[in-house]
């Protein structure tokens, strides 16, 4: 069996692993995309990534996207995004990818990660649960609210004002101290995060929506627009006492009614109180989007727990 090596001790050979990518998956790669993935240095100081190279090719490959974790307690950990796996047809049925992912794994947990997260498809579920540890949170769902059932179009409450802001560097820096989840696990959103996973994205393109009372923020929100629906990256709250507050969710939509979009989708923790607010406004939830799962290098159960958790898009690079 050959030697995994590490891109923290060999640097990665970009080129090669998008030739591997493409003969595994039979498509090209946007190569910018790709960069984009590996360029976490600006976030994060380590590049994490597991290979094999046999003949001179990427056989197999294993990234993971460095993330910041916040406990309840508001202790930070070291987390990471189960991001690219791929083995090359020509080395598939070897074992390398469960080579590559259990050595990974054990390196991770001498560097002091508490746990890596992923959003997995049917394709990659199977083997993550079966053979690398992986506890399912939850099968996670679109929760739709479809704006073209309703028989009047919802406007935003007369005493609150909600803006579209261009995105800059003060902006983000104001974002960046506001409140996302409490007593949750979540992904910090710094303001050097939100740069790199908003702004520096080749992928998408997302905008910033501000909802305030007499020019004092309520609530930021991140969101796109894709095939006429809106997706809700995620909502910012400029004090604790605002979170869950039926108005801000109120003028949200009514804001998505003057874009003329079909449809407003996020991602909302089934057990959580803001869940029962959105339902309570027509939210449902609607077809499967992904698999959402952890697997746990600390001594704590309560990372293994949905009802723990605070997630949206933004925690997945797909979006």
């Amino acid at each position: 069996m050959p030697e995994v090596m590490f891109s923290w001790e060999n640097p990665v050979p970009f080129g090669n692993v998008i030739s591997s990518w493409s003969a595994a998956f039979g498509r090209e790669i946007d190569v910018k995309a790709m960069e984009w993935w590996f360029d976490t240095t600006k976030y994060f100081a380590e590049s994490l990534a597991a290979y094999i190279v046999e003949d001179g090719i990427i056989a197999c490959f294993y990234a993971i996207s460095p993330r910041v974790l916040i406990r309840p307690s508001g202790e930070k950990q070291k987390a990471g995004l189960m991001n690219i796996g791929f083995t090359h047809p020509k080395y598939q049925g070897k074992g390398y990818y469960l080579k590559v992912n259990v050595e990974m794994h054990e390196k991770l947990k001498e560097m002091g990660y508490a746990c890596i997260f992923g959003f997995a498809n049917h394709n990659s579920h199977y083997s993550y649960r079966k053979y690398l540890g992986w506890i399912d949170l939850a099968v996670l769902t679109n929760f739709k609210l479809d704006l073209s059932q309703q028989k009047t179009k919802k406007k935003a409450k007369a005493d609150l004002q909600c803006s579209e802001l261009a995105p800059c560097d003060s902006l983000l820096e104001d974002i960046a101290r506001t409140v996302v989840g409490l007593d949750k696990y979540h992904l910090e959103r710094s303001e050097t995060f939100l740069k790199w996973r908003l702004l520096d994205s080749p992928i998408r393109k997302y905008r910033f929506m501000r909802i305030e009372e007499s020019g004092k923020p309520w609530a930021y929100v991140i969101f796109k627009v894709y095939n006429k629906e809106m997706d809700i990256m995620e909502i910012f709250y400029r004090e604790e006492q605002y979170i869950n507050n039926p108005q801000v969710f109120e003028c949200m939509v009514g804001k998505a009614g003057e874009l003329e979009v079909s449809a407003i989708n996020l991602w909302s923790n089934l057990q959580s109180e803001e869940h029962l607010v959105l339902e309570k406004i027509g939210f449902k939830e609607e077809q499967f989007s992904t698999f959402f799962g952890v697997i746990n290098f600390s001594e704590s159960a309560a990372i293994n727990e949905l009802r723990n958790w605070h997630y949206r898009f933004i925690d997945s690079d797909v979006y």
